[in-house]
């Protein structure tokens, strides 16, 4: 008998063909993604996204957004300074009346992106 199941055995070895991936199985379509592995896949692709979003505005010429934003709030915190608000409050207790020119701020955050960028 043992010889038997060698000869079907070895038999069976000689038919299989010689392309099958043994060592890398493709991945069962038809098997459910997991809640982890739906997860990071979902960030691995806002991630890539991301990449291709800033790369694009590189390219463009068009600067990050945090940039912007910090220029901006240092022409705010420069124009404070600079006209004494902050004694003004705090001398009135009040922030009424207080406003700036759309053209000094952002013509101040244009100086100071400027300087940051060179």
């Amino acid at each position: 008998m043992f010889n038997e199941t060698a000869f079907v055995l070895a038999g069976l070895v000689e038919e299989m063909p010689e392309d099958i991936p043994l060592d890398d199985p493709e991945p069962d379509a038809g098997a459910p993604e997991t809640g982890s592995a739906r997860t990071a896949r979902e960030r691995r692709d806002a991630a890539e996204r991301k990449r291709a979003e800033r790369a694009r505005r590189k390219a463009e010429g068009i600067p990050e957004p945090r940039l912007v934003d910090a220029a901006v709030a240092t022409a705010l915190s420069d124009l404070t300074l600079r006209a004494g608000l902050r004694a003004r409050v705090r001398e009135l207790k009040s922030y009424e009346g207080i406003s700036y020119g759309l053209a000094d701020v952002l013509g101040q955050a244009i100086e100071t992106f400027v300087e940051r960028r060179v």
